[in-house]
């Protein structure tokens, strides 16, 4: 004996599955924007600044640091896709922002941050994959970038960039300069310091002073290097090693001089100048 299923029960439950079947369907959609980068999810916070020193790692993501007119630090997140842990505290020491993703993440999973700080905070800065810019500050910068261009403009104090690959971008600095990049180039203009550091082993090293430096030391593996020095009658002593390429020197050249300009380039040009 066969027992029929009324034409009402079937539609209700045909109605049903569907509603399943496309709530499901929204909730993937839903999470693959969310792990492949949708719409950015934004958030701002303030905190008080118990030690002049600013501590940033970041695992993927853009950072910016600026100069601002508050004794506070003041710092607006934006995370796309799969939320990082993240850490925004006020300690002894500092004040401490740190992102890290999950071991296993399915997607994207970044965050980047704009943060404004007094001027005489000193910053140090890890970021493992993204651009990093510092504009401002006059307490030190410390920036180590594995992957992304590095943008630092009008910094005082001690200041150390280190790009693994990326370029490194310099306009402004009135303290020593230790700057290094792996893989790409490096731009250094408007500079005025005592001593200036700077070594690439793939890419062009271009730097131009505001003021005659106490020392420079260049070192370039394969790339050309440019030295652009003030014009006047300031004289150097300039020693320059050159495995593979031209080398023009045209500044006032003394063996005693107080100022001294040391460079080796494995394969390259080498040019030194004057405004």
């Amino acid at each position: 004996m066969s027992s029929a299923v009324p034409a009402r029960t079937r539609r209700t439950g045909a109605i049903v599955a569907v509603v399943l079947v496309v709530g499901a369907a929204v909730s993937i959609a839903f999470a693959l924007r969310d792990s492949f980068g949708g719409d950015g999810v934004s958030g701002t916070r303030t905190l008080s600044a118990s030690a002049k020193h600013l501590f940033v790692d970041v695992e993927s993501g853009d950072v910016t640091v600026r100069k601002g007119s508050t004794d506070d630090v003041r710092l607006t997140r934006t995370v796309r896709g799969r939320s990082p842990r993240i850490v925004e505290e006020s300690r002894n020491d500092g004040v401490h922002v740190s992102a890290d993703c999950p071991a296993f993440t399915f997607g994207r999973c970044d965050v980047s941050y704009e943060i404004v700080v007094p001027a005489d905070m000193r910053v140090e800065i890890d970021a493992s994959s993204g651009a990093v810019q510092v504009d401002g500050v006059t307490g030190g910068t410390q920036v180590e970038a594995s992957s992304g261009t590095i943008t630092a403009k009008d910094l005082g104090g001690e200041v150390e960039l280190e790009s693994s690959s990326g370029d490194v971008n310099v306009t402004g600095a009135s303290g020593n300069l230790d700057v290094s990049a792996s893989s790409g180039e490096i731009k250094a203009d408007g500079l005025t310091g005592g001593r200036v550091k700077a070594e690439s082993s793939s890419g062009d090293v271009v730097l131009g002073f505001a003021a005659a430096p106490d020392r420079v030391e260049l070192d370039v593996s394969s790339g050309d290097a440019t030295i652009t020095l003030p014009g006047g009658s300031t004289t150097y002593k300039v020693d320059v090693e050159t495995s593979s390429g031209d080398e023009q020197v045209d500044v006032p050249t003394d063996p005693d001089a107080a100022h001294e300009i040391t460079v080796e380039a494995s394969s390259g040009d080498v040019t030194i100048s004057r405004r």
